[in-house]
């Protein structure tokens, strides 16, 4: 069994007339066996007023994934090309606080 774990934190405070708080922290654990692998990732933001976007606090994404040779589940936000990118391509630009997928509510 192979454990891995993903940590990112960025944090922004602006100094000048036009301040700005920003905490992002995405995490995960991705456990690999053999024959099969369990994904659980998630990404927390806090921002008043964000630099750019929307505001955004608590958990902003979440993910968890099954996968083995015969069946793959994913329950909460994930991001993919479909079709080569000509049916449908879900993107997350953090970096422009733009979130490019299709939501079901």
């Amino acid at each position: 069994m192979n454990i891995q774990t993903i940590s990112i934190f960025f944090y922004g405070e602006g100094d000048n007339n036009y301040t700005y708080e920003e905490i992002y922290f995405n995490t995960g654990i991705i456990l690999n066996r053999p024959d099969d692998r369990f994904e659980a990732l998630f990404s927390l933001e806090l921002s008043d007023p964000p630099e750019i976007g929307l505001k955004e606090e608590g958990i902003r994404e979440f993910l968890l994934g099954y996968y083995n040779k015969n069946l793959s589940i994913e329950l909460g936000d994930f991001y993919q090309t479909w079709g080569r990118g000509l049916i449908l391509n879900q993107t997350d630009y953090q970096h422009l606080d733009f979130l490019k997928q299709v939501q079901l509510d």
